[in-house]
């Protein structure tokens, strides 16, 4: 069996898996969504067999083995004693110690001394490896050097404080968690946990522990932080999205009379405005209503609203706003366009819009109101060049963020088109994603008491304004490319509207995206097999065969989610609502030509049986009898197995098949 086999399973599991589709009414739930998730997560608790399954499964067995990256923080047992619960209502008000106050003597963990020539012989190799690490910018190498030595007394000793710096900065989570946070974005926990992989949240968790017991262990040998290593510290903590760390790390900085400089505040800002980004319960709950207000303004909340606080108990994100500004003009320091941007979205969390539109008319001289009256000025003022305060993709992306969040959608497209085109700033993918989702989230309708007991409808939009927004962003000037996230809201938007006929051609765009995303991901299966034979011949360093690995498994996921995606896409299709008027030629056309026409298109997205309920009754298909299946799985594996590596006539302790094929490489999986 190939390694694609092992990783996805056997031919009779995976059709095992796939059960058929029904096209079935289902019966209303009047369960309120924190009572059906809490159940959800008890019956997801009560299959510990199944997991136990999954998590044990072998490396020459069938099972998908779940992705263990080298930050986990699920299987760090320390990593427990070292945060507070979510839940907890404390962890907001008492910052938790980034690290503790070690004393100098050996604690019990550490040997007493260094008494044999082994012990001197261990240490030696041990600082070598940290010294050559730094030397080739190795961060995986650097890691695996730390954690060797971590136990050895005097290892830390002889540390300059340059070095400790080169450690921090070498420990980029550009480059060690980011590969992590494009694959897992948008992906819940339990999505994660079928697919077999680790949360995105435990991989970022565990890299943050990771740098604490770094940071821990030079406190224990003497060793303090300096300005340098607090802002790479803060950085990697804002990149994770931890807000509650950047509290604990920010109480040290204090302790040890640290005065904090720009890029300190503005991290540590943003940790605060986005903590919880990352997060499948909290990411999702950024919009300002009356009900989210008062969830968060209350003593207890709940794990949907713990990211951040509004109200009379503790201390608000606006409050913490106010404090930072305030120590910054007290120190003297200058602030920037993205402190202010920052400053606006803390302001923003708490609905204070008005303090928003003040923020731009002093520092970006944007009158909000004017440039929505359509009041023509002559000129404009404009910040000059030279100016921190001069606007970039930075402020595009905060105002979509902003107002989106604030309901206010028509705002967002008028002043980011304003300030695009007074600047001449191009407009990123990553502001069209913002304005977009909310613009998505402002077209779903909400129906009921509650709906208008919370005004959850206050800003919606018709559902067609969604579609007119993506047509702007894929033609002239943008020509910008969709990405499956924003196709995935096409999706349900034109099925929520009946625009039947546009989902098809989504589905086809979506099909052009999963085609590359796999193109991807094989090409990055034969850079990891390239890379661990070069290193096994000595040509390549085990830094190589760490990234490609990384590079190989993100790959995967993606490619692995889009897969699901498909498949979701074309039961939209199959699950077309039952009309409530007399049917038309229309819908004739599209129950007996246009879905069998979709089906067969994307048949290798389906089952070998589907059901779906047309117009005249339910139609049920059978794309693929039991050999085809077998042979189709048995096509896969060679596919997967026909990449030849570099140079595949070269052979140094590993075997090469007559075809010039490596075996597969066991045991990365």
């Amino acid at each position: 069996m190939g390694p694609f086999s092992t990783l996805l399973g056997s031919a009779e599991l995976r059709s095992a898996s796939r059960a058929p589709w029904k096209s079935q009414l289902q019966p209303v739930n009047w369960t309120c969504s924190e009572c059906r998730s809490r159940r959800a997560l008890q019956r997801r608790n009560q299959h510990t067999d199944a997991q136990a399954q999954i998590l044990s499964a072998s490396k020459d067995g069938p099972q998908r083995a779940i992705y263990q990256p080298i930050f986990d923080a699920s299987s760090d047992k320390s990593q427990k004693n070292n945060s507070a619960p979510l839940t907890d209502k404390s962890a907001f008000y008492q910052p938790i110690p980034f690290y503790k106050t070690f004393p100098k003597e050996p604690t019990q963990d550490l040997k007493p001394e260094v008494t044999s020539d082994s012990d001197f012989e261990y240490l030696r190799t041990r600082k070598a490896e940290l010294r050559e690490a730094l030397a080739r910018r190795e961060p995986y190498r650097l890691l695996t050097a730390l954690q060797a030595g971590r136990n050895s007394p005097g290892f830390y000793d002889d540390l300059p404080s340059t070095t400790i710096t080169e450690i921090l900065k070498l420990l980029d989570p550009d480059y060690l968690v980011s590969i992590y946070q494009d694959a897992y974005y948008d992906m819940s926990d339990s999505k994660a946990f079928n697919m077999g992989r680790v949360p995105l949240q435990k991989v970022l968790e565990g890299y943050v522990a990771s740098l604490r017991n770094i940071v821990a262990n030079m406190s224990r040998a003497g060793k303090r932080l300096r300005l340098a290593d607090y802002r790479c510290l803060l950085r990697a903590i804002r990149v994770c999205a931890l807000g509650r760390e950047s509290e604990g790390l920010w109480a040290d900085m204090k302790k040890a009379a640290i005065v904090p400089d720009t890029a300190c505040y503005n991290e540590y800002l943003a940790a605060t405005c986005w903590d919880g980004l990352h997060s499948s319960t909290t990411r999702h709950s950024f919009r300002l209503t009356p009900y989210t207000m008062l969830a968060r303004s209350r003593q207890k909340r709940g794990s949907k609203f713990v990211n951040y606080r509004v109200g009379k108990y503790g201390m608000t994100i606006k409050a913490v706003m106010t404090r930072l500004v305030q120590e910054m003009r007290k120190n003297g320091t200058p602030a920037n366009e993205e402190t202010f941007a920052h400053v606006m979205t803390a302001l923003s969390r708490e609905g204070d819009m008005g303090g928003v539109k003040d923020v731009l008319a002093s520092i970006f001289l944007l009158d909000v109101d004017a440039i929505m009256s359509d009041s023509s000025i002559a000129k404009p003022p404009l910040v000059p060049t030279s100016s921190p305060f001069y606007p970039t993709e930075t402020l595009l992306f905060t105002i979509a963020h902003i107002f989106g969040s604030n309901n206010d959608i028509p705002a967002a497209l008028r002043l980011v088109d304003h300030i695009s085109q007074l600047y001449s700033l191009p407009v990123p993918l990553a502001t069209w994603r913002e304005l977009l989702y909310w613009t998505f989230v402002l077209t779903v309708p909400h129906y009921g008491r509650l709906a208008a007991e919370w005004f959850e409808n206050i800003g919606s939009l018709p559902g067609t304004s969604f579609n007119q927004l993506f047509k702007t962003m894929i033609n002239s000037p943008y020509d910008l490319t969709p990405t499956m996230e924003i196709i995935k809201w096409l999706m349900s938007n034109s099925r929520r509207i009946g625009e039947w006929d546009l989902m098809r051609v989504y589905i086809g765009r979506a099909k052009k995206i999963y085609s590359a995303s796999r193109d991807e991901h094989l090409a990055a299966y034969k850079d990891y097999l390239n890379a661990e034979r070069h290193h096994m011949l000595g040509r390549a360093s085990r830094e190589r065969v760490h990234h490609a690995r990384a590079v190989f498994e993100s790959k995967d996921v993606i490619r692995a989610r889009n897969l699901r995606t498909m498949r979701g896409f074309v039961h939209m299709i199959l699950g077309k609502p039952t009309l409530a008027h007399i049917p038309t030629d229309n819908d004739l056309q599209w129950d007996r030509r246009d879905v069998p026409d979709i089906v067969w298109e994307n048949r290798k997205f389906v089952p070998h049986l589907i059901r779906y309920r047309t117009i005249g009754g339910v139609v049920e298909l059978e794309l693929r009898n039991p050999e085809e299946i077998e042979e189709s799985a048995r096509t896969a594996d060679l596919t997967a197995m026909s990449y030849v590596v570099d140079n595949p006539t070269t052979t140094t302790g590993q075997l090469v098949d007559t075809h010039g094929v490596e075996p597969p490489i066991r045991g990365f999986l």
